[in-house]
């Protein structure tokens, strides 16, 4: 009896074991199909599928494979927040085989950078890009490393995209993205001919976008010459259609700029035709932002309006949608910082009597050094409050009145690098913004800031440009240039000025709850209040609330 019991077990520990190896050769076999597929929207739900059924029974190598094709898909779409979502769950997983998946891997976290970077999280995301060439680095095939190692030098670019200071580091690693492509050999082996020259393409497009940037290097005549370079090998060769679109687009604001409207809605309409194919937001909006321009300029109004009611439109939703995945991502962030935490915490408690004591030591001294540097930082910021309040008792008498800003109608807003549609006739050159228009923008935003109109949540670079009746692109350079600050962290300043000064002044607000305050002065969130607390004063909320009051 005993002897038939432990025969059927072990038939079906076999049968089971022989299951799961079907299944995982099953599997295999279907995603190497797949991945040859250049539209993977036909198949998404079969490698949904996949991915379902490979995390069931455990197979890490089919959650690798399935992951990555989702990823690619999302990040096609600028569906950032699962490309993220997938990411971060697949991207420490193990191989269960001794299958080489670097180049997998090195896909994961390049798609993942670049996600991040999209949304503002350069730091977070330059870390997953420096993962990425370090499994690019270790892909065996000659063809394969370069032009994975090409793409990541590519994408990085877009890290210091709004960063002036850094547009050598953006040339560079462009350039470095040009000469791994290169390196790739014509011979098809692992990396096609197209795909080799839709990477190269693709750099050149970037290329264009750099020199038609306002700043040191910007070269109209070597941007166009770049757009058209691009295109030509889109047209030469069978590259990724959403890559063709973006060429396509990047050409079309280019004849835009140079004044040739008729050649500029010929190319963004093709972009339009084309881009039924590969459905994607982003391009949909930039191409109906200049397409609305460009018909202004032609004097075709009926044209002109219909595009804008369709950018307006897709741009309130995209608005949206990017709002909710940041929320999201900063939740996910305080998330695995508290995990971290807790992680570390029970490491310390299941450590040996003499590691134990030597530990606490050292957290001891960095405790000291923390609460000290602390300290350090609210003592800074008392100091500055005490400071302010001296200058606006000496200064009350020189307080002006500004006058309110013209209504602007039909202004064009966008979300975007390119993302800028301009009212009346000024120059193409947006550097040289006249001493009057400059003047007259900062007197406004003066009274803005007196008027305390920061502390809305519903205030962004749209609102505020056509409260003080200008444009984004306008608004953005001054802010820049004469606040030495982005739009994002100038707002968030001011808050954080605004609760600090009003908790010192009134201390009936200390005993309110952190996210009370953060809704007091315009934030969303708990979390992001804090976040932004901490990075503009050096301390949280909770502290600087408890010193003051033990000052009472």
């Amino acid at each position: 009896m005993k002897r038939h019991y432990l025969l059927t077990l072990f038939s079906i520990f076999v049968s089971f074991y022989t299951n799961a190896q079907k299944s995982t050769q099953e599997i295999d076999k279907v995603l190497q199909e797949i991945t040859k597929e250049s539209n993977l929207l036909k198949r998404i739900e079969e490698i949904e599928n996949i991915f379902n059924i490979s995390q069931k029974i455990g197979y890490t190598d089919g959650m690798i494979i399935s992951g990555r094709l989702l990823m690619l898909n999302a990040s096609r779409m600028s569906d950032y927040e699962n490309v993220i979502k997938t990411g971060d769950k697949i991207k420490n997983l193990k191989p269960v085989t001794n299958k080489n998946l670097n180049a997998p891997f090195s896909d994961i976290f390049r798609m993942n950078g670049l996600a991040k970077s999209y949304l503002g999280f350069s730091d977070i995301a330059f870390q997953e890009f420096k993962k990425a060439l370090e499994y690019g680095n270790k892909i065996e095939s000659y063809n394969s490393r370069h032009y994975k190692l090409s793409l990541i030098y590519e994408n990085i670019t877009i890290c210091y995209e709004n960063e002036i200071k850094k547009e050598d580091s953006i040339r560079y690693y462009l350039e470095k993205s040009i000469e791994k492509s290169k390196m790739i050999k014509d011979d098809g082996i692992d990396i096609s001919v197209n795909h080799k020259y839709d990477a190269i393409a693709n750099t050149y497009n970037l290329l264009g976008d750099f020199y038609m940037k306002d700043g040191k290097h910007k070269n109209i005549k070597k941007a166009g010459e770049y757009y058209k370079l691009c295109v030509n090998l889109h047209e030469k060769y069978e590259t990724l259609l959403t890559n063709k679109i973006f060429s396509l687009l990047s050409l079309g604001e280019y004849y835009h700029k140079v004044g040739k409207y008729k050649d500029a809605t010929e190319t963004l309409e093709k972009s339009l035709q084309l881009e039924k194919g590969a459905s994607n937001p982003l391009n949909r909006l930039l191409a109906f932002r200049i397409l609305t321009k460009s018909y202004i300029e032609l004097n075709q109004p009926e044209k002109s309006k219909k595009f804008l009611d369709d950018y307006t439109t897709l741009r309130d939703s995209i608005e949206y949608t990017k709002k909710k995945s940041i929320n999201k991502i900063i939740d996910t962030i305080s998330l695995k910082e508290h995990e971290k935490h807790k992680t570390s915490l029970n490491n310390i408690l299941i450590t040996s009597t003499i590691f134990f004591l030597i530990c606490g030591l050292i957290i001891f001294i960095s405790w000291k050094r923390h609460n000290k540097k602390l300290h350090n930082n609210y003592k800074k910021l008392m100091k500055k409050i005490k400071q302010e309040n001296k200058f606006d008792k000496n200064n009350l008498l020189d307080n002006t009145i500004i006058s309110e800003g013209e209504n602007i109608k039909n202004n064009i807003f966008s979300i975007n690098k390119k993302s800028n549609l301009y009212s009346g006739n000024f120059q193409n050159n947006t550097t040289n913004i006249v001493n009057e228009t400059v003047n007259s923008i900062l007197k406004k935003l003066e009274k803005f800031e007196k008027q305390k109109k920061y502390i809305k949540k519903d205030v962004n670079l749209a609102s505020l440009a056509t409260y003080l009746g200008t444009n984004t692109k306008y608004l953005s350079e001054i802010i820049k240039l004469h606040k030495e600050k982005s739009y994002s962290s100038y707002i968030n300043g001011l808050r954080i000025d605004y609760i600090v000064s009003l908790l010192y002044e009134e201390p009936k607000y200390r005993e309110y709850k952190i996210s009370y305050l953060g809704e007091l002065c315009g934030f969303a969130s708990r979390e992001v209040f804090s976040i932004v607390f901490k990075k503009e004063t050096g301390i949280t909320p909770f502290y600087f609330i408890e010193n003051l009051k033990k000052k009472i």
